[in-house]
């Protein structure tokens, strides 16, 4: 049962990380606590689920930072995040630049 509930998890994570970034949601969905969501994320995928959720979303602001043309403000409404100076500062804090440091060093590279 846990791993059943591991792969539900992460369907739900790709359909919905740009939509809902917090532990509540994804247990809602899945008709479990999050505490027990926690729980079984840890121990069969060694991570709690606010990190799952934090990594996915932050792996899809780095794509699309790299990739696409869009504005900065547009990726961040894009993921979720209705202010931009939150997700800059969120971005800063896991990725240690700015998303427009980021876009310019990979804008360099290619």
């Amino acid at each position: 049962a846990p791993h059943r509930l591991i792969e539900r998890f992460k369907t739900l994570l790709e359909s919905s990380y740009h939509i809902a970034g917090d532990v509540q949601f994804y247990a809602d969905k899945l008709f479990v606590t999050p505490s027990y969501l926690n729980t079984v994320t840890k121990r069969v995928l060694g991570q709690k689920v606010g990190v799952l959720i934090r990594e996915r979303r932050l792996l899809e602001a780095k794509r699309m930072l790299a990739i696409t043309t869009m504005d900065i403000q547009e990726i961040a409404f894009f993921l979720g995040y209705n202010e931009l100076a939150y997700f800059s500062h969120f971005f800063k804090k896991h990725v240690a630049v700015s998303p427009s440091m980021f876009r310019n060093s990979n804008l360099h590279m290619s």
